[in-house]
């Protein structure tokens, strides 16, 4: 046996094996809280999301690759398993100057970025918003606010959708306000912000629906310090409210935004907004927008000139082997006022009407009532009632929690991007916060038993015990569990090593 060669038992092997496993096990323990959070209305986590995938997406992927394969070649692929994949779309002029809009009912929508592979040429898709029914294989930060076929609004924002499969999301009904995974570190952080001039945000995702309109909210990533500089990281906003006898659908949507010494320097990359407007007086509006680069709030004319100034449907790059569209504009697929603009979109091997996929950056669109708000059927969530139909006093999130208006989405204001903000005494009128009606805490559970905060309902803190939001694990708990394991992993290979 070689000098400085340790010869180890079984049994010490063993203890090893059991010391780093432990090691391991406390490190893993401690970075899964942030996710442990996140399934916060399924009762699903984003692991196991992210697992009962693997097999799907793998699947679907290989469909979607032999379906594209058949289609460039003009094989039919009679008799394989992938026939049923191939897309059977109603051809349109030019798909790449023409980009869909994603249903047809009054709704505002921003898309931060979609990866789709052979995307379809049918006009309009589906306003399924992880692109599901759609066959859109990669959607990041899509805001959608909506009126459904019974009058209803309806809010939700995909954070992450891999082939139809959403990894993350969050959804609202009338007279609800809910957040992503990360609003338990957002709270702290936008506290934080109320004692300096330094301001975080990080992967926000806000959603809230009353009777009257919905407003949802996504960001990757913002930072601001006063009013010195601001930057946001993948922003989109996804909108649409009645007011008097108008309606007003507003999708926006951008990679960057930096804004430095108050205006002195501004910069941008890939901005869209698409607004509509419908009156019962007739006075319907349409107004879609788009730049590629901006720097001091002038167009910087790359790739092409048109890319600068937001000429509609600017047409570059290298087809058909890889064509670019700046500002891709439509407004024929809804009855008017509606309207769908596409910062830049880049496809590849482009023939005719098929691709062989498609990235876009930046995507916004609308639709508005051309009558105005319309009435809700007899029954549809009356005012006073939530969407079961129970009775409802009215104070759940009113007034409060407004996506896109913290810190962080252009108000000076010290709000908790969208939750309503920290109350640790007595509520309204003096009743104590878990009983009071208020989310208090912005987790999204009301009052003893729903808030995991609330041991009893004459707490006056929803946020005893410092539970994670969403699943009501207890914070400090999992904390000493992952440090034990941690501590007994390098107390056991300690001991074996000064052997």
């Amino acid at each position: 046996m070689g000098k400085g060669t340790v010869a180890y038992s079984p049994r010490t092997r063993g203890r090893r094996l059991a010391g780093l496993l432990s090691l391991v096990g406390g490190l893993l323990l401690l970075a899964v809280l942030p996710l442990s959070s996140a399934g916060q209305r399924t009762g699903v986590k984003p692991v196991d999301k992210v697992l009962n995938t693997t097999d799907r997406t793998v699947r679907q992927v290989t469909n979607t690759v032999q379906s594209t394969t058949e289609q460039a070649t003009g094989q039919s692929g009679s008799g394989s398993a992938s026939t049923g994949a191939i897309r059977r779309r109603a051809a349109t002029s030019n798909p790449q100057t023409e980009p869909p809009l994603h249903g047809t009912n009054p709704h505002g929508q921003g898309s931060g970025a979609v990866v789709d592979l052979s995307p379809s040429n049918e006009r309009p898709l589906s306003g399924d918003p992880d692109g599901g029914d759609s066959q859109e294989d990669v959607v990041v930060g899509r805001s959608r606010g909506e009126q459904r076929a019974d009058g209803s609004y309806h809010g939700h924002v995909t954070i992450a959708a891999l082939f139809g499969n959403e990894l993350l999301g969050v959804d609202s009904n009338p007279g609800q306000n809910n957040h992503g995974p990360l609003q338990g570190l957002q709270v702290i952080l936008d506290q934080l912000c109320t004692g300096s001039s330094i301001c975080l945000s990080l992967l926000t995702a806000d959603s809230a629906t009353t009777d009257s309109g919905s407003t949802n909210r996504f960001s990757v990533a913002s930072a601001q310090a006063g009013d010195l500089a601001k930057a946001d990281a993948v922003e989109t906003h996804g909108n649409i409210s009645e007011s008097g006898s108008c309606q007003t659908s507003e999708g926006r949507s951008s990679v960057t935004n930096a804004n430095v010494g108050n205006g002195a320097v501004t910069a941008g990359v890939a901005k869209s907004s698409s607004t509509s407007r419908g009156c019962s007086s007739g006075a319907d509006t349409v107004d879609n927008e788009s730049s590629v680069i901006t720097l001091f709030g002038t167009g910087v004319p790359l790739p092409a000139a048109g890319c600068a100034d937001g000429t509609p449907d600017t047409e570059t790059g290298l087809p058909p082997l890889a064509p670019i569209v700046c500002n891709a504009d439509d407004k024929g697929q809804a009855p008017a006022p509606a309207g769908v603009r596409e910062a830049l979109s880049v496809f590849a091997l482009d023939s005719g009407n098929t691709s062989l996929l498609k990235a876009l950056t930046s995507g916004s669109e609308s639709v508005a009532d051309a009558d105005g708000p319309g009435t809700k059927p007899p029954g549809t969530n009356p005012p006073g009632t939530d969407p079961t139909g129970l009775p409802n006093s009215g104070t759940v999130n009113a007034g409060t929690g407004n996506p896109g208006t913290g810190n962080l989405g252009g108000n000076t204001g010290t709000g908790t991007s969208g939750a309503p903000p920290f109350d640790d005494g007595d509520g309204p009128g003096g009743s104590p916060d878990c009983s009071d009606g208020v989310d208090n805490d912005g987790d999204g559970a009301v009052d003893f038993p729903n808030d995991p905060g609330c041991a009893s309902s004459s707490d006056d803190s929803e946020t005893q015990g410092q539970r994670l939001a969403f699943t009501g694990a207890d914070l400090l708990s999992l904390v000493m569990g992952g440090l034990l394991f941690v501590a007994a992993g390098l107390v056991l290979r300690r001991r074996l090593d000064l052997r």
